[in-house]
C-alpha cells in the first residue's frame, strides 16, 4: 500500500515537466507544399526537443546530487552503527578476559 503523505511530498519536490508543442493540421498542409517552410518547422521542432533534453538532463543531475548526498549520510550512518557494535563487542571481551 502507498502513503498518499509520501506521494504529495514528493510529488511538491518534482519540478513540473513541459509539455512539447504539438502543431495543428494546417502546419501539416503547409509543410507538404513549401520546403522552406517545412525546414523552419523542423528547426522549431528539434529546438524544442534540445530544450527539453536540456531540461531533462538537469532535472537528471539534480535528482544524482541529491541521491549521492543521500548515499554518504546512509554510508555515515552505517560504519557508525558497525564501529559502535565492534566497540561494545571488543569491550565485553576485554571485561572478560580481565575477570
Amino acid at each position: 500500500m502507498v502513503c498518499p503523505e509520501i506521494n504529495t511530498i514528493v510529488m511538491e519536490k518534482q519540478a513540473p515537466v513541459k509539455q512539447l508543442y504539438i502543431h495543428p493540421k494546417e502546419t501539416y498542409e503547409i509543410e507538404s507544399e513549401s520546403l522552406e517552410a517545412h525546414v523552419a518547422i523542423c528547426s522549431e521542432r528539434y529546438y524544442a526537443i534540445h530544450q527539453h533534453i536540456q531540461d531533462t538532463e538537469v532535472r537528471v543531475c539534480e535528482r544524482i546530487d541529491y541521491n549521492s548526498a543521500a548515499i554518504s549520510r546512509l554510508e555515515r550512518i552505517f560504519f557508525w552503527g558497525i564501529g559502535a557494535t565492534f566497540v561494545t563487542l571488543l569491550g565485553g571481551v576485554v571485561a572478560t578476559f580481565l575477570k
